[in-house]
């Protein structure tokens, strides 16, 4: 029996106590967006005395509010709770679980920034040690392959991450499932390589892989594929999104699937693969319709970024504004530049270049403080033509967006196919059987450049590149690389 049937039978009784007790703490996050909505038009059919008079009831509704961007209607659902807390008895085992609930609605508002939710958890932590299992854990993730950018943005602890770190850790086996175990590497993971330190992002990772919350696995093995990207030699994405679906799978994380999904249609997009993007769009446009919830973030952005890889690009423009939007009732940086950025390849797709160039530059304030560099770099070469547009008007001079250029450039070369039109998109993975790291090899051999500046231009290794040229020599059937070239020429493969 689903949740939905649980409650209708609860509501037939008139018993909001049986209602209660299916609504536990900890079964807010472990459902979809579509059933969290069931849920609340339910509980909607009660009278508001009854709704008020449980606590469980009352985190759930405040918890929806809140994340639907519904601050006044949250802080209502949240007072009445902090009622029900103050009038149980001192010292009585209801205040303390009431207490707990009070103070993990405090840390899930969207307007509670990132100093305030370090004092949260530290109140938390001090205070219920023991069994906070039974009040519902907190969620770092929140469903989405991500710590710091996932149930809160941790962009601002960031800047003192070490010192963050060293503060945090011990809570979590109070505050997190599983004693939190890879979370803090994973969030930091995600932090080195949004400011491109590949090489460190790597080594933080792997305490999130071995984690046994389904949710941390999913969020450090997402990071890995990331990573792995740039290194011919290590286990390819693909590889390790097959593995990450198996284990998801296994692990009977059901809540975890369309965003998993969703990750995998990124990766896709990347390389140019637009026939099963086309199928999945099919398939999220009638799952989300006209959804704008901010817990269907990850999925809404997708969904925006498969419209530009398929040349829809006004499309694209409307969804990113209205999902802009969402994201600004919050503190969530990294995913408000990402959408402008997004929002700026399309607009220029569209032939709205001004507002291209608009939208870059919110996107470029909102990620200076914090240095992020791949939220750009990753948007590849429909990225790059508009940096090095801004760069040439006004900020030749700028170290933050000459570091953001170098890294769009190397992406660009490894990911030709991302956001090309859709005809050489699909086209460009298929040439002679040539890897998209190959294909940014042989562009570069083709502009005269060296093997050394192949290798600094992409950000590799001599050896790679050589590896790299030998397989390609080997695809076209070339003698050395001057016959590569020719051939890859006379083909239109460059």
């Amino acid at each position: 029996m689903d949740i939905l049937e649980e409650m209708r039978g609860a509501l037939v009784q008139g018993s909001s106590e049986r209602l209660s007790r299916i609504l536990a703490p900890g079964v807010y996050g472990r459902i979809g967006a579509a059933e969290r909505a069931g849920c609340v038009a339910l509980l909607r059919d009660l009278p508001s005395d009854q709704l008020k008079a449980q606590p469980n009831l009352c985190l759930f509704l405040a918890l929806d509010a809140f994340e639907r961007g519904e601050i006044p209607e949250g802080r209502r659902w949240q007072s009445a709770l902090a009622a029900l807390r103050d009038a149980a008895p001192d010292d009585s085992e209801e205040r303390r679980r009431l207490d707990y609930a009070v103070f993990r609605l405090s840390a899930q508002s969207p307007q509670t920034d990132n100093a305030n939710l370090l004092l949260i958890l530290a109140i938390l932590y001090n205070e219920f040690l023991g069994q906070p299992a039974e009040y519902g854990w907190l969620s770092a993730t929140d469903g989405f392959p991500s710590v710091l950018r996932g149930a809160k943005d941790l962009s601002d602890w960031g800047k003192n991450y070490r010192a963050v770190r060293s503060i945090v850790k011990p809570m979590l086996h109070v505050l997190l499932e599983d004693e939190g175990l890879g979370v803090c590497e994973a969030a930091v993971a995600e932090l080195l390589y949004e400011k491109n330190c590949i090489n460190e992002a790597s080594i933080e990772v792997a305490a999130s892989l071995t984690a046994a919350a389904p949710e941390i696995f999913f969020a450090g093995m997402a990071q890995l594929a990331r990573i792995n990207r740039f290194d011919p030699a290590a286990t390819p994405a693909r590889v390790i999104l097959r593995q990450l679906g198996e284990q998801l799978e296994q692990r009977g994380a059901e809540h975890l699937i369309k965003n998993y999904r969703a990750l995998c249609v990124r990766f896709l997009i990347e390389e140019g693969e637009l026939e099963p993007v086309r199928e999945w769009l099919q398939h999220c446009e009638s799952d989300l319709a006209e959804s704008r919830h901010p817990r269907e973030g990850y999925l809404l952005t997708t969904r925006a970024r498969a419209y530009i890889a398929l040349g829809r690009y006004r499309d694209a423009a409307t969804l990113l504004e209205s999902v802009t939007l969402m994201l600004e009732r919050g503190f969530r940086p990294l995913d408000t530049a990402d959408c402008l950025a997004n929002s700026a390849i399309a607009c220029e797709l569209l032939g709205s270049s001004s507002l291209a160039m608009e939208k870059l530059e919110r996107a470029l304030e909102l990620t200076r403080p914090y240095g992020y560099i791949r939220v750009f770099a990753d948007l590849g070469g429909q990225m790059l033509r508009l940096l090095e547009r801004l760069r040439g008007s006004h900020r030749a001079g700028d170290p933050y967006l000459a570091a953001i250029c170098a890294a769009t450039e190397q992406f660009a070369q490894l990911r030709p196919a991302l956001y090309a039109p859709p005809a050489q998109a699909e086209a460009a993975p298929l040439a002679e059987g040539l890897t998209q790291a190959e294909l940014g090899v042989l562009r570069l051999i083709g502009e005269g450049r060296t093997n050394n500046e192949v290798a600094a231009a992409m950000q590799i290794k001599l050896t790679t590149v050589k590896f790299h040229m030998k397989n390609i020599m080997g695809k076209l059937g070339a003698k050395n690389r001057t016959e590569a070239v020719s051939i890859a020429r006379r083909q239109k493969i460059i």
